[in-house]
């Protein structure tokens, strides 16, 4: 309800709506967890190893490396670490042949200094060592960082990833007990009413949460904070038991190489096969550290009560600052202007421009930023990589560079919409050796989004090379003030490149690649917008194109 009016100023409108506008080949032992009510629950530790803090105990089981419980001592409440008794569970590959196995681990030796604990791991493939590596523990008030250390792979072997997906639980018997989640749209379940299972498995990244890898489980006495801060480690949240008994709980993937004997969506469309690995297939190195942090919290905001707004207030609390507020207050739209199959233009530029005069006049002169889609080529998605030809049907070089100049005059920063994710073979500067692989080997052929088959270029090696020289010539030639659109940048953070010569995981990818068009950009004083909001890039890119789709919520 207004109360002091029933009548809303067109600026204070779009205000308001510019703010809301904006593989599996093979299955690890753990995803069988099952709904099993009778499995046996972890016994206190013969051997605890204890670390402790002025808000936080943890007790860590020295046998196999888990937490066994978090003593909260600031709340005086406490919270159940893995409480099934299971191991860590570790996934190797062994060369030649070329075979995969998954198998549970107990630590062969732990060590404490101060805040500090290492557990050592040493893994057999059929009684041949394989690989070493360290699970760290690090406490830091009423924080516990978990990281994966001093990996050692043996001559013939490759460690694929290590799997602890049950760090903290929650049981029905606790009380109050509620999970939560920011996956699909997310959801908040109370335990007593929730459905036994897990979350799914995204169609591109599999249990990588791209967008927001938190998840939380919650009391009515103490709330944990789960973000996975790897960009390439999985996130698992699951429900178990029967009525009355039900427990849900929260862990991780710690991913050290991309699995290659897996098949993969590659985004050719619905309904068409994925795509698979072989022998020669590489297991890609991510090369990142395996990160996560469990943080436990109690009533943030002060309301006398604790839900999931105080795990979400608390997340938000130290994410990364925006980068900048140019686009406050602005109103962001795109024009698209053509595509090939179109028997005649959507809009010309002349047309375009007209169209951002009427929305100046509507909103008061309020500020605008309009991405101009098709303005290259024969139109949208033609072209790329190269970008030296205006659409001639909506107006040429001249007609563009006359509608930037004149939308100015409107408050209305007119810009491009580009994307340097996809390649075509009619293309003037196509180049299959800038071309992702498919972990079959072949080149990463995508969709026909307008008339042609796009092929996906892989970010590293364009970066390092002809992607340098295309963003000075775009931001020069079409004289880029202030802002840009890239259309994908975003949306696909994570995409692997199985080239053999040139390997790159999404990891690769994204910081030699993504981050340096951002870079680039800068350097000539254009800020970068993008498709969708992901958690790669909180910090770097300010303005996401809304993406986010809802998807069923296993849980309720």
């Amino acid at each position: 309800m207004i109360k002091k009016s029933d009548k809303i100023l067109r600026r204070d409108f779009f205000k308001a709506g510019g703010a809301g506008l904006a593989a599996f080949a093979s299955t690890p032992l753990w995803m069988g967890a099952g709904n099993d009510s009778a499995a046996p629950d972890r016994t206190t530790p013969a051997a605890p190893v204890t670390l402790k803090s002025t808000q936080l105990e943890l007790v860590l089981d020295g046998r196999d490396g888990l937490p066994y419980e978090f003593r909260l001592l600031a709340l005086g409440t406490k919270m159940r670490g893995e409480d099934r008794g299971a191991k860590i569970e570790v996934t190797l590959c062994r060369l030649d042949p070329w075979t995969f196995t998954t198998i549970p681990l107990a630590a062969s030796w732990s060590s404490v200094t101060g805040s500090q604990a290492d557990f050592r791991f040493e893994a057999e493939f059929d009684g041949k060592r394989a690989a070493t590596f360290t699970v760290r523990y690090v406490l830091e008030d009423s924080t516990v960082h978990i990281s994966l250390e001093s990996v050692i792979e043996l001559a013939g072997y490759e460690l694929i990833e290590v799997a602890l997906p049950r760090l903290v639980t929650v049981r029905e018997e606790d009380g109050h007990a509620w999970l939560a989640h920011g996956d699909g749209g997310g959801s908040v379940v109370s335990l007593d009413k929730a459905k036994s299972g897990r979350l799914k498995p995204n169609t591109f990244w599999g249990k990588v949460l791209a967008s927001l890898p938190m998840v939380m489980l919650g009391t009515d006495r103490a709330i944990c904070v789960q973000e996975v801060t790897a960009y390439m480690d999985g996130t698992e949240l699951a429900v178990e038991g029967d009525a009355g008994h039900r427990r849900a709980s929260i862990g991780i993937i710690q991913t050290h190489r991309v699995n290659g004997s897996l098949c993969y969506d590659m985004n050719t469309g619905p309904n068409t096969p994925r795509n698979c690995g072989n022998s020669g297939t590489p297991n890609l190195m991510v090369g990142q550290k395996s990160t996560c942090r469990l943080d436990f919290i109690g009533d943030i905001d002060g309301d006398g009560k604790l839900d999931w707004l105080d795990g979400a207030k608390f997340a938000r609390s130290h994410m990364p600052a925006i980068p900048t507020h140019y686009y406050d207050d602005k109103l962001i739209y795109a024009i698209h202007c053509d595509q090939p199959l179109w028997p005649k233009p959507g809009a010309t530029f002349e047309q375009a421009g007209k169209l951002i005069r009427d929305v100046a006049t509507l909103t008061d002169q309020m500020a605008q930023v309009a991405h101009l889609w098709g303005w290259q080529y024969r139109g949208k998605d033609t072209g790329y990589p190269a970008v030296a030809e205006v659409n001639p049907r909506i107006g040429g070089y001249d007609g563009m560079m006359k509608l930037m100049e004149e939308a100015r005059k409107v408050n209305c920063a007119c810009t491009l919409s580009d994307n340097y994710d996809d390649a075509y073979k009619s293309s003037p500067a196509w180049d299959p050796a800038i071309i992702e692989r498919r972990p079959d080997g072949e080149l990463w052929e995508s969709r026909n989004w307008t008339g042609e088959n796009s092929y996906i270029i892989g970010m590293a090696k364009y970066m390092q090379g002809p992607g340098i020289e295309r963003v000075n010539y775009t931001c020069e030639r079409y004289k880029l003030r202030e802002t840009t659109h890239v259309d994908v940048l975003t949306y696909f953070s994570i995409r692997n490149d199985w080239d053999r010569e040139r390997p790159a995981s999404g990891v690769k990818n994204l910081v030699e690649g993504r981050y340096r068009v951002l870079a680039e950009f800068a350097g000539h004083g254009v800020d970068v917008s993008s498709e969708a909001l992901r958690y790669a890039f909180i910090g770097k890119v300010s303005c996401f194109w809304y993406a986010q789709q809802p998807l069923s919520d296993p849980f309720s």
